[in-house]
């Protein structure tokens, strides 16, 4: 009895302290994001608004941090899995960088059975097996990172869901966030052009968002910088799911309404017809010019092959009219598809490439580390060679990290100790016939995007190893900041002496100790600045202190808007370090290996916008003879805008004997974009085209095949190469030739270039 009233006693004084610490519990689970909100809890995830996918190379703790301040209803699942999405409404993949095969076919399927919304942010690459389907159902693809913040700016089209950030942006005062992107590309008619990059010049490639019916594509990286771009995070994010929310529920009712009979096609207006028309007869001629180009260059007469197929082509072209005229719209579309099919099938690819080229492929870290050993390697340089290429540029030098075990780079890639893949390459590039050329990040030497990867698993902030051994040698913005505002890269000083030793060091090793046939100079520039707004780089120590030497000021007590004459004279300055380096390197590879061959990346930017955003002057360096091969990055998605970029800087090379490449972005091109942007490098041709960042390449490809398709060139590992490139010469019997008046120009070989 007494014990029965003690244990009563003690429920009764500890019940509401119990209560008490329930609520504690509860509040505290729904503080912190909760178990529910992170996906642990058996309740279903239908009944939150928005599905969170966390994977591994993501920077969570910012994502994390920007969703629980945005006031949305989310759950987190880990993975992505058709189990895991089954039931859900919108599913939100905030910068997750790579999908898996897997992955990206259970959210194709969940898009496509279930009627699933979807919300992308940052880069997504998908990989070739399953990239169609699911690119189509986004509506976008990320093409490339833009060189500066920039402001997001609504089209015309935008609709009524995306005016709502625009008018809540005005309501604050707050109409000018700029964040670092990238630029988007649509994929087909159902793609909407909602928004651009504000400043931004890159012709028709500058979508900062895209929507399709069931996606909606934010251009930027989602709450990677919380303290700038925390209100442009969360009033995209809560548009976009509320546009998803809607459409959701439209489609579901669609679904549960009875279908209606298939509907006819509609008619074929005036304006489909001309552009039918135009199509038709474009390809057309193109097929007959590359007929007629092989058959000026090689001999021969024209295939019995392609006499019925040019007969059916322009027996269609001609009927279109009078087809639409009487009604007969069906048969109108069916001739002009089979017609379509058919140039395109029969194209000559392998009477073009029969002509004399030099074909080079940039083969990337990633490809390297995948390889994991010589044999791998070896596979790789075996398919090269069988392909037909004969150049290939080797990633040696990535965000400070050296490919090889180096006498001079701080570290090795911590993903290749163990083994040397650079002397491996060498000697097995040599041994196919191949040349090989070390390609190097040279002033920017850390990366945070590489700190992200799982494999490597630094911090986001990690400077580098060059710059972890020598903080002296970095250059910085000017407010004293390593990474410059929307990039991710860490900077050397080139004004610094012992930078420029550095870099010459390395430049006697890889020429002399690795006897490679060429050296690749990629990031030879500063960072991207904007003098307007006052995001500006450059203020290392030693830059500092020689320009204040030669001026009597100090460079940093500057105001570009102000100080104009002094501002250019910094200006200047800087441009000139980057020369003197280019000047330095080629001299001294040149004294060990007079035959080696200088190349460099650079922008095609006009040259004064260039020295102004870049101080990137490479006009001087081919003038001086210091550079073989030009490189210029003219990524376009049409040939409009492939030849805005590369007519105005091939009149400016062909005066000199540097080799000029323009370079094609095939990562996200259809291969008839490709072979047309190809066919016009070939109208007009320069000193070759390089194809940049390639998908796969076909097993069953030959060299006496023709090209294989280019958009697909990639090799069965689960990172694609980064660059596949033709730099083409023209050749006669007794030997190769130049001409400046259309635009070949020259270079030096050791077994390659024409000279």
């Amino acid at each position: 009895m007494v014990r029965d009233r003690f244990w009563g006693f003690i429920l009764r004084s500890f019940k509401p302290l119990a209560v008490c610490l329930g609520f504690l519990w509860v509040g505290l689970l729904v503080w912190t994001g909760s178990p529910v909100a992170h996906g642990q809890s058996a309740v279903h995830g239908a009944e939150y608004l928005l599905t969170v996918v966390r994977l591994p190379g993501q920077n969570w703790a910012n994502i994390e941090r920007q969703l629980q301040q945005s006031g949305l209803s989310y759950q987190v699942i880990d993975g992505i899995e058709p189990a895991g999405l089954r039931g859900r409404s919108t599913v939100f993949l905030p910068n997750v960088n790579r999908l898996t095969v897997a992955q990206a076919h259970a959210l194709a399927e969940w898009m496509q059975q279930e009627g699933g919304q979807l919300i992308v942010s940052g880069p997504l690459e998908i990989p070739a097996e399953a990239r169609d389907p699911l690119r189509s159902l986004i509506g976008a693809y990320w093409s490339g990172d833009i060189p500066l913040a920039s402001a997001v700016r609504l089209t015309e089209f935008a609709e009524a869901w995306a005016r709502s950030v625009q008018a809540a942006d005005r309501a604050s005062g707050a109409e000018h966030f700029v964040v670092a992107g990238g630029a988007l590309l649509p994929t087909g008619p159902e793609s909407r052009l909602v928004a651009v990059w504000e400043e931004v010049d890159m012709g028709d490639n500058a979508y900062a968002v895209i929507a399709s019916r069931q996606s909606v594509y934010l251009g930027w990286r989602w709450g990677e910088f919380p303290e700038e771009t925390a209100q442009l995070d969360r009033e995209w994010l809560q548009a976009a799911l509320r546009r998803a929310q809607g459409r959701f529920a439209a489609l579901r009712q669609a679904a549960a309404t009875p279908s209606p009979l298939p509907a006819v096609r509609s008619t074929i207006n005036t304006l489909e017809l001309l552009a039918m028309r135009q199509e038709l007869g474009s390809l057309l001629g193109r097929v007959e010019g590359s007929l007629l180009l092989a058959r000026a260059t090689q001999g021969g007469v024209e295939a019995a092959e392609y006499k019925p197929i040019l007969e059916q082509a322009r027996s269609v072209l001609q009927q279109l009219p009078a087809w639409v005229e009487a009604g007969q719209y069906e048969q109108a579309r069916q001739a002009f598809e089979q017609a379509r099919a058919d140039l395109w099938a029969h194209y000559p690819v392998d009477r073009l490439t029969a002509l004399s080229e030099v074909r080079a492929i940039w083969l990337d870290r990633s490809t390297i580390v995948e390889a994991g050993s010589e044999a791998g390697l070896a596979q790789i340089f075996d398919r090269l060679a069988q392909a037909g290429l004969n150049t290939v540029f080797f990633e040696t030098m990535n965000a400070g990290f050296a490919i090889h075990p180096s006498r001079v780079a701080p570290q090795q890639n911590p993903l290749t100790r163990g083994w040397d893949p650079l002397r491996a390459a060498v000697r097995l590039a040599h041994e196919r016939g191949l040349e090989l050329h070390a390609w190097i990040w040279t002033l920017a030497v850390g990366n945070t995007r590489h700190n992200l990867l799982p494999e490597i698993n630094l911090p986001q902030d990690y400077i580098g190893p060059v710059l972890t051994a020598h903080p002296d040698w970095a250059n910085l913005d000017n407010r004293g900041r390593l990474f410059p505002r929307g990039q991710p890269e860490t900077w050397l000083d080139p004004a610094n002496p012992q930078v420029r030793s550095y870099l010459l060091a390395l430049t006697r090793e890889l020429v002399q100790d690795y006897q490679v046939d060429g050296i690749h100079l990629d990031y030879i520039r500063y960072p991207f600045q904007n003098a307007a707004s006052r995001q500006v780089f450059g203020f290392g120590r030693a830059a500092r202190q020689g320009f204040q030497q030669l001026s009597g000021v100090d460079p940093l007590e500057l105001d570009p808007l102000r100080d104009r004459s002094l501002w250019q004279l910094w200006t200047r300055y800087r441009t000139q370090q980057v020369n003197e380096v280019v000047e330095a390197i080629a001299r001294t590879a040149r004294s060990l290996n007079p035959r080696v061959i200088l190349s460099a990346a650079v922008y095609a930017l006009p040259k004064q916008e260039r020295l102004q955003r870049l101080q990137q002057n490479w006009e001087e360096w081919i003038q001086a003879g210091e550079l073989d091969l030009l490189i210029p990055l003219t990524y376009a998605g049409n040939t409009r805008r492939l030849a805005q970029l590369v007519q105005p800087n091939l009149e400016i090379v062909s005066r000199f004997s540097t080799l000029f490449v323009p370079s094609l972005n095939l990562l996200n091109c259809r291969p008839s974009s490709s072979w047309i942007n190809c066919r016009w490098c070939g109208i007009c041709p320069p000193g070759g085209l390089l194809y940049s960042r390639c998908g796969s390449l076909p097993q069953s490809w030959k060299p006496s095949s023709g090209p294989p398709p280019l958009p697909r060139l990639a090799f069965p590992i689960g990172i694609p190469l980064g660059l596949f490139g033709i730099a083409s010469r023209r050749c006669g019997r007794s030997g190769c030739f130049c001409s400046s008046r259309n635009g070949w120009g020259c270079g030096s070989t050791a077994n390659g270039w024409s000279k």
